[in-house]
């Protein structure tokens, strides 16, 4: 009886400590409070390609999640996508320095974040066609409660707007493999497409 009460209490003091944890959103430095949208739009690169990323590389833009606390942090992250009208399941998550691709609706990862310190939480979506998509990520240690954000991906005519134009139909004018070459029809792995507005986006054919 003594053993199971000590148990008990042992449990009670874990959850307490798991409870004073405390993780946040930052988005370039600015906190990003729980039940939260954020919207990230397409941008084209020098060579065309077409790509949405909560972490682009030559931007100051930057999604981490910050450890507020003296000790270290570790718990599980999950990103479950809701919508999706990009034409496309390529996405790419990174967390920790990890990277994952993955075409699935949920997946799970887990993290570890130093005492004060942060990790990036890289999310990268490469659309085929103008529309949206969005994705609950929420981040969970121990016993206590999850925190969730939403991102929101947007590729549009007017990268600027928050609606999305429907005034034209984009479509595919041309497809070329990695090695340059003209492609009469879809080859397996990645195969890079010109569509009619102008833009090339990079396709996963499996």
């Amino acid at each position: 009886m003594k053993r199971i009460f000590t148990l008990i209490i042992g449990l009670i003091g874990m959850s307490q400590i798991m409870d004073a944890q405390t993780l946040e959103f930052r988005n370039n430095g600015t906190p990003v409070g729980a039940g939260e949208t954020i919207t990230f739009y397409a941008e084209e690169d020098d060579w065309g390609i077409v790509s949405i990323t909560t972490n682009p590389i030559d931007k100051s833009n930057d999604l981490r999640l910050y450890n507020l606390t003296d000790n270290d942090v570790s718990g599980k992250a999950t990103i479950n996508m809701t919508s999706n009208t990009l034409g496309t399941d390529a996405r790419q998550w990174c967390m920790g320095g990890e990277c994952v691709s993955t075409s699935a609706a949920s997946y799970d990862k887990e993290f570890t974040i130093p005492a004060g310190g942060s990790i990036q939480v890289q999310y990268d979506v490469e659309p085929e066609q103008f529309g949206e998509m969005t994705t609950e990520m929420s981040v969970r240690v121990g016993l206590a409660a999850s925190t969730s954000i939403t991102i929101r991906f947007v590729y549009s005519d007017n990268a600027g707007m928050t609606g999305i134009s429907d005034s034209e139909r984009v479509t595919e004018e041309a497809r070329y493999g990695v090695d340059g070459s003209q492609l009469s029809r879809s080859r397996r792995g990645l195969n890079i497409v010109k569509l009619s507005n102008g833009k090339t986006v990079k396709k996963i054919e499996r």
